[in-house]
């Protein structure tokens, strides 16, 4: 094998130009910088306001058509010192042993988690050795050291840069990067890097999403003719690419088949913005990040997290390389190959614009901050619902962000609408068939949880609350639009509960938080939760995993029983 080069030739281009050129966005830019200050990852409430990417006019990569397909409800992600305890992101680089008796001596290299930091451009003026100690205390690597450990005289390691020829085509491209894989892994490599730093200076664009899922595809195939073991468990797959842009990208390139990642404009725009301490921070958001994924899903260690994302718009054969289900989108149809192709020429334009100030600001549609104003004035009852209406629905039509925008009644032209007064949606004495799920007061605020009580009553509905008691002035309050939770833990649960209840709601499973029950840390019982639960202000409230929070018909019989007992 070749020896191992450290990524020669840098990229010498302003940052701001190769972050437009990537495609990266002030929401990102703005995420990391919250990230490199604090060492965490914000707190969103009100969840995603931009159009689907099928949508959005901008520059995109393949994460952004992507979506996890798992729904957390209503509580938060593991608390931080469970996903300490019991979640691994521990990374191994290397040749994985053969049942066969082969690679049990390779070298292998295990680091703490996925994210291997780098030695900085020159004009940071921060050293290698800064960077080294750094990486040391977080237990990880530099990636030049990761490359050096694992580059022995029997097994090397392979550098794939990614970006096409002038005239080559996407799918020409991952053909030739998986090709350059299975030569590479065959002749003994154990690791293979693939690298898109050089992607604009010296060829043309090419998603490194795509190029991971080609070659991880490309290996899952046996030694030899004669079967035997894949050739993937040969060589570690590590992504260096400056498209990786926040904690999505990372957990979607993990889940296509890279072993570990290095960020490198992540960890460069950090050291620009802060120091080598800012770099730390970043490096441990991330990490506190990865484990929360991984926690809300229930995987105890981070190989166990594959392809658990859909598509949302791609064309078939994008979706069929990258191994996913695809929704809203087939064969010529959606984000495919074509549009690539487009895309490459738009970046190439940035990359190439001769002065910074040129730069188009990078920034997607947000329908909140439109609307925040109007949806308070509202609720102040200085704007009537219908000027809200017809304001968000103008927004709608004109920049719509999500499928159903793009939907409406088709109604045949002999159609009579019905009258108002001939249509009946009442349901036992409610005005209509809607329920708001249960939500408990600790999970979302008092504020909240009190508004949805209040427009249940007004909306003549029923809104249920959350296992964790009730706050005892809402208690009798709405003795027919009011439902309470009965849960495992059975916290605040009573007879002057159930008794001011329109109807009782026995939660089955604590399916939140997979494997580990609910945990409320002390820092958050305060003396209204713990009045609200029967329980003491400052102590952990633990509410059973599902392994055990599944009700048998005994329990069920009991619950009942117990009911009956307090309301004959």
């Amino acid at each position: 094998m070749g020896e191992t080069v450290r990524h020669p030739h840098r990229d010498r281009k302003p940052l701001a130009f190769r972050q437009a050129a990537f495609g990266w966005r002030e929401e990102d830019l703005k995420l990391l910088e919250f990230e490199l200050q604090t060492g965490a990852e914000p707190i969103r409430s009100l969840g995603y306001d931009g159009p689907l990417p099928i949508l959005d006019e901008s520059l995109r990569l393949l994460p952004d058509f992507l979506q996890e397909t798992v729904a957390v409800v209503t509580n938060p992600a593991i608390d931080r010192e469970r996903e300490i305890e019991h979640f691994s992101i521990r990374t191994v680089l290397g040749k994985r042993p053969s049942f066969s008796g082969l690679y049990h001596d390779a070298t292998r290299v295990e680091i703490q988690s996925p994210l291997l930091l780098e030695e900085l451009p020159p004009y940071l003026e921060i050293g290698r050795e800064e960077v080294q100690n750094l990486a040391h205390r977080h237990g990880t690597l530099i990636y030049e050291d990761a490359l050096a450990q694992l580059h022995t005289n029997v097994h090397g390691t392979v550098e794939i840069l990614l970006q096409r020829d002038e005239e080559e085509t996407v799918p020409e491209a991952l053909l030739r990067f998986a090709q350059e894989a299975l030569e590479a892994v065959q002749a003994g490599a154990n690791l293979i890097v693939l690298d898109d730093r050089l992607q604009f200076s010296r060829g043309r664009h090419i998603d490194p999403y795509l190029a991971v899922a080609a070659v991880h595809k490309a290996l899952l195939r046996p030694a030899s003719s004669h079967g035997g073991e894949y050739l993937r468990r040969r060589s570690s797959l590590v992504l260096r690419s400056g498209a990786i842009r926040n904690l999505h990208d990372i957990v979607v390139a993990i889940g296509l088949g890279a072993d570990a990642v290095t960020p490198y404009l992540m960890w460069e725009i950090a050291a620009h913005k802060g120091s080598l301490q800012a770099v730390g921070n970043l490096y441990a958001a991330l990490c506190k990040g990865i484990e929360k994924v991984i926690s809300t899903l229930g995987i105890h260690e981070l190989r166990g997290y594959d392809r658990l994302f859909g598509g949302i718009g791609l064309e078939a054969e994008v979706a069929g390389i990258l191994g996913v289900a695809n929704f809203c989108g087939s064969t010529g149809i959606g984000f495919g190959f074509a549009d690539m192709e487009r895309e490459a020429e738009q970046r190439q334009a940035l990359y190439n614009i001769e002065e910074e100030k040129k730069l188009p600001r990078a920034r997607s549609f947000q329908l909140y901050p439109r609307i925040w104003k109007s949806a308070g004035q509202v609720a102040s009852g200085e704007l009537d619902y219908e000027g809200y209406f017809r304001k968000l629905d103008a927004f709608e039509r004109e920049n719509p962000i999500n499928l159903k925008h793009l939907l409406d009644f088709k109604l045949a032209q002999d159609m009579s609408l019905l009258d108002d007064a001939e249509v009946d949606t009442t349901v036992d004495g409610h005005a209509y068939p809607l329920v708001i799920s249960s939500m408990s007061f600790g999970s979302q605020g008092e504020t909240a949880y009190r508004s949805y009580a209040e427009a249940a009553y007004q909306m003549n509905i029923v809104a249920l609350n959350g296992e964790g008691g009730e706050i005892k002035e809402i208690l009798g309050k709405y003795p027919r639009n009011r439902g309470r939770q009965i849960a495992s833990g059975r916290f605040g649960v009573n007879a002057e509960l159930c008794n001011a209840a329109y109807v009782l709601e026995i939660k089955i499973g604590q399916g939140a938080k997979p494997g580990e029950g609910g945990h409320l840390p002390g820092s958050k019982v305060t003396v209204q939760v713990a009045n609200a639960r029967n329980a003491s202000q400052g102590v952990d409230l633990i509410s059973p995993s599902n392994n055990h929070d599944i009700y048998s018909i005994e329990d069920l019989a009991q619950v009942i029983y117990e009911l009956r007992q307090i309301n004959p």
